[in-house]
């Protein structure tokens, strides 16, 4: 054990520092401090998050998580703008081409990132970055489709994951607010498709026929709200897919 005391005993230490620099768009302030200050740390942890990608923590993982990214591009509108790691983000996730199983292996991060395209032309409204990813786009959604059933409904596959923010849910059968991601992502891929003057009819049509067995097996008279499973009859109600179905009058119609 080195002498503690005798600095000369370490020599030379150096460290590389990765910093990318965002500029400062966004600002609040209130009259409640504490307020401020949740924005101030918000701020902060943003930054610290975000480099060559948006990544989940600098503390644990301090990978790019679909799910995690798809937060950032919501607040990286209000905060730095910054349009280069919103697309690093998005080619860092998806990769190549052709694909085998969901991004991070979790099938409604898979549709977060179909979403996350439409987002990226809401913000930033380039097309050609649009026509680049595209290919990459319409392979993603065909991959999740092939696991759909009759009523449209999509199943998890032997290595799937359905994790909706890790919820306890009756998980007989396919579940409702996973129904419901994959209904809003496959909007997003009918107005990116339009956007780009590509045929769009196959996504609409499920869609549709999506839509319409949702309402017709999740959907409680007697509570007023979306179930789970339909295939357990125990008619359990949790948030999340009454959540995504509260902004429904914005999102359901076509």
């Amino acid at each position: 054990m080195p002498d503690v005391k005798n600095t000369e005993d370490f020599g030379e230490l150096s460290v590389d520092f990765e910093f990318i620099k965002f500029p400062q768009i966004g600002q609040f302030t209130s009259s409640d401090s504490k307020l401020t200050k949740i924005w101030q740390v918000a701020d902060r942890t943003l930054r610290l998050c975000s480099g060559i990608f948006f990544i989940d923590g600098i503390k644990r993982d301090r990978w790019v998580w679909a799910g995690d990214a798809f937060q950032c591009f919501y607040m990286n509108r209000y905060d730095f703008f910054d349009k280069e790691i919103v697309e690093r983000t998005i080619l860092g996730l998806r990769g190549e081409l052709n694909i085998k199983q969901h991004l991070d292996t979790i099938v409604d991060y898979s549709k977060y990132w179909l979403i996350g395209i439409e987002l990226y032309y809401e913000t930033f409204a380039d097309k050609h970055f649009l026509k680049a990813v595209y290919p990459k786009l319409k392979k993603l959604i065909d991959f999740s489709l092939e696991a759909t059933d009759d009523n449209g409904f999509i199943h998890e596959r032997k290595g799937d994951w359905i994790y909706i923010d890790w919820a306890d849910f009756d998980h007989q059968g396919p579940l409702c607010a996973e129904q419901m991601v994959l209904a809003r992502a496959l909007q997003s891929v009918i107005k990116v498709s339009k956007l780009l003057n590509k045929d769009s009819q196959k996504y609409e049509r499920h869609f549709q026929k999506l839509r319409k067995n949702i309402d017709k097996y999740y959907w409680d008279d007697q509570k007023h709200a979306y179930v789970d499973s339909y295939e357990s009859g125990k008619q359990r109600v949790s948030r999340h897919a009454n959540i995504w179905v509260s902004v429904k009058s914005y999102w359901w119609r076509f």
